[in-house]
């Protein structure tokens, strides 16, 4: 809840049906006329667009939600590790486009809670990187604008530290 009224906003983060829908069929269209053809020259091509038609198939007709990000924090499905993150925990957050794909990174307020180095060398590395937390919104719908507005939102609503009053005496 922000001060001064509520955010009912959620993003619920699924497979853009589009996107795969076009790799679907692109992966179909290639698949089928080799499969008739049986040619034994191609069947190299037949695994590769065989396994696309199934990959991209699957993730078409996959509706269910990957990920929510609403007013109780960050939650990845794909990814039982952290379960819910509240946005208490969240310190900042980062959009990166690599090659035509956007990933989210939000660092913790507590890299603890989220990593602990076992070896000398990770502890090294812990100390040179900020460790943050990825999510891929590969092949997603996703409004980076207004996903990136309401995380600030959120992140500045719970990130506020309460200081006691001092009490002065007259």
């Amino acid at each position: 809840m922000l001060k001064g009224g509520k955010m009912n906003q959620s993003f619920e983060l699924r497979n853009s049906l589009w996107r795969n829908a076009v790799l679907f069929a692109l992966c179909l269209g290639l698949f089928v006329p080799g499969l008739l053809l049986q040619m034994w020259q191609i069947w190299y091509g037949l695994i590769l667009f065989g396994g696309g038609t199934i990959l991209f198939g699957y993730r078409t007709f996959d509706r269910r939600v990957k990920v929510v990000i609403d007013e109780r924090g960050i939650q990845d499905f794909r990814s039982r590790k952290y379960g819910l993150v509240p946005w208490g925990d969240v310190a900042s957050f980062e959009f990166t486009n690599v090659k035509g794909n956007y990933y989210l990174y939000y660092f913790p307020r507590d890299p603890s809670k989220f990593h602990q180095p076992s070896s000398k060398v990770g502890k090294w590395l812990d100390k040179k990187i900020k460790f943050r937390v990825q999510v891929s919104l590969q092949n997603m719908s996703v409004d980076i604008g207004g996903l990136s507005m309401f995380m600030k939102k959120m992140i500045a609503a719970h990130s506020s530290v309460q200081l006691p009053v001092n009490q002065v005496s007259a």
